[in-house]
């Protein structure tokens, strides 16, 4: 099987293929999992390498690469209605998720997350502006012109 994915000492890996391989180990594993139980099978089924998942994030070196992005694939999946997490550290495939087959499905859901966050993002700036333009600052109200001394 050609791997969806690969992890670098530097870069991104191809965040759908780490969405899809996702899907397909909790497949394997009968729906649910934890996350070591999940992460070990992505890495199993994928023929991650000792190395590559000893790859440390430039930040945090006690954080593997390959688990850090696997914590945003589920993220992904889970925004995206194909993943639950039903109890703490327990992911579970969601009758959308069992359907998921193909790359393309996984690329999908990450397009749709990404243009969520944009728009979000979009509209934090928009509420920040007006607040800045209404004399708020830094999450300070000015004060109203009747709560003014007469000396302003």
């Amino acid at each position: 099987m050609e791997r969806r994915f690969t992890i670098e000492p530097q870069g991104l890996p191809d965040l759908p293929g780490m969405m899809l391989a996702t899907v397909e180990a909790l497949k394997e594993i009968g729906g649910s999992a934890t996350i070591q139980e999940l992460d070990e099978k992505v890495a199993e089924l994928e023929g991650v390498t000792e190395e590559e998942q000893s790859f440390a994030m430039p930040n945090n070196n006690r954080q593997p690469r390959f688990n850090y992005y696997l914590s945003w694939a589920r993220t992904y999946l889970k925004r995206g209605g194909a993943l639950e997490n039903s109890a703490r550290g327990v992911w579970a495939l969601t009758e959308f998720g069992k359907r998921i087959t193909e790359y393309d499905q996984t690329k999908k859901i990450h397009e749709q997350v990404n243009a969520e966050e944009r728009e979000r993002a979009r509209r934090k700036r928009a509420e920040a502006k007006v607040k800045k333009d209404n004399g708020q600052d830094n999450g300070r109200i000015a004060p109203s012109s009747d709560e003014m001394s007469p000396d302003q």
